[in-house]
């Protein structure tokens, strides 16, 4: 993150676990899978319970397979284990997600159950090396992060490694074949597992093979798009420039309001001098100290800034004076920072940067609780609509997307209707208490 920028950013609470996305939990190998969490008790509820939460036709989901997907979920989009769903969320959220999951399966299990229409009955002599190639990978993932985990493991702090070599291939074979018996991955659910992957993703290609779309399509997509992103900006402006620079849209279509880019030489405070600002509570204490701490660097910002009046490069000079770490790192390198009203960064760079009016044009000294900053302006945007061309290619793949996903939801849809369902909801959701509150702190960081 930016030091300059002082912002959270609220993202939209979403349940969305794509099925194939969701298979290939393996194909990482050990660093994923490796924050699973351990066995519980033998009790209706552990991660290992055969208990049928779910039924698709005659066909049985046990809770393993349901908290296995949950917890992937979880992992992925949290870095927590399942366990701690409702600690987290609150048991009525988290019986959401535990719907959602529900849902994902029943999915899977309907479309495994159908892949005869695809001639996927049994795979063929193709889609077999793949799984054993899967397979292998998986293996040789695992092999290779628990290499990784010993070598860290018994490298003390002076770098010498305290295993000869046979210790250390006994300790990293002990330890993979370890990891896969305490997490149940034997050869068989492995290669169970990745021919499950294979049906499935052959399965999602054909039924979204002959999908395309039209110009019709992406223009009625783009016009979609448009109409949000108008709606939003004169609902309120701030938030829509914050969101139109952050790229909470998949694509942009409409500029909200005039944006500065700016660019920017920062001559910054000692790392020391930072520390003990940041130790005073007292705002006029604080400001007596940073002023103090600006004049004692304003000598240093000083010879920058007469190189630079005496016809110096800015690039040549930001390259070799600014203490900026994120110089050398796009966007910022070629565009600068976005500036607008509410942007978020600190106030005087934030006032400054939106007083230049030609691009090109550099401010004096702007002193900040980092130190000085000299500004340069790279370019201004002016509000409005981005044309269709300039996004053709963004917009035609998301159109493309949302017309697949239509096409599988609606097989989807069809499968259902001929399948007999039903859901033990006693089995997997938590009982609602109504006095008891999640910790909202730490709900409102994780889902917005």
């Amino acid at each position: 993150m930016n030091t300059l920028r002082r912002k959270e950013m609220s993202l939209s609470k979403r349940i969305f676990i794509i099925i194939i996305c969701v298979l290939t939990v393996f194909s990482s190998g050990f660093a994923i899978i490796a924050g699973i969490a351990g066995k519980a008790e033998a009790d209706a509820k552990s991660p290992t319970s055969k208990k049928t939460v779910a039924k698709v036709n005659n066909e049985k989901i046990p809770y393993s397979e349901f908290y296995e997907l949950l917890d992937y979920y979880m992992a992925s989009w949290y870095g927590v284990t399942g366990e701690y769903l409702d600690s987290y969320f609150g048991a009525e959220y988290g019986n959401e997600i535990r719907e959602s999951v529900i849902e994902e399966l029943i999915d899977k299990h309907i479309a495994l159950q159908n892949a005869g229409e695809f001639g996927l009955d049994k795979l063929g002599s193709k889609e077999l090396a793949e799984v054993e190639s899967l397979v292998q990978s998986f293996y040789s993932d695992t092999y290779d992060s628990v290499t990784e985990n010993v070598t860290m493991e018994y490298t003390d702090e002076d770098g010498i490694f305290l295993l000869s070599d046979e210790e250390f291939q006994n300790e990293v074979e002990s330890q993979v074949a370890l990891f896969l018996e305490e997490n149940g991955y034997t050869d068989e659910y492995l290669h169970e597992y990745y021919t499950e992957y294979i049906k499935i993703n052959t399965i999602y290609q054909r039924v979204i093979e002959n999908v395309e779309v039209s110009d019709d399509m992406i223009l009625e997509y783009y016009n979609k798009l448009m109409e949000e992103q108008k709606a939003e900006a004169e609902n309120d402006e701030a938030s829509a420039l914050m969101m139109y620079d952050n790229g909470y849209y998949d694509v942009n279509v409409y500029i909200p309001g005039e944006i500065k880019y700016v660019q920017h030489i920062l001559i910054q405070l000692p790392e020391e001098d930072l520390e003990e600002l940041a130790a005073i509570e007292d705002e006029t204490e604080y400001d007596k100290a940073l002023a103090e701490k600006l004049e004692t660097l304003r000598p240093e910002a000083e010879e920058v800034l007469t190189k630079l009046k005496n016809g110096a490069d800015f690039y040549e000079l930001m390259e070799e004076y600014s203490d900026d770490e994120f110089k050398n790192e796009e966007p910022y390198k070629t565009n600068g920072y976005a500036v607008y009203p509410g942007a978020g960064y600190v106030e005087s760079f934030e006032e400054e940067s939106m007083k230049l009016s030609v691009v090109g044009q550099t401010t004096g000294l702007v002193g900040s609780d980092y130190g000085f900053h000299i500004i340069r302006l790279v370019k201004i945007v002016q509000p409005g609509e981005i044309p269709l061309e300039d996004v053709r290619e963004e917009i035609a793949e998301l159109a493309l997307y949302e017309a697949q996903a239509a096409a599988w939801e609606e097989k989807l849809t069809a499968w259902r209707a001929d399948a007999k369902i039903k859901k033990y909801e006693d089995r997997y959701l938590s009982a609602i208490d109504e006095t008891e509150e999640s910790d909202a702190a730490l709900s409102e960081e994780l889902v917005g």
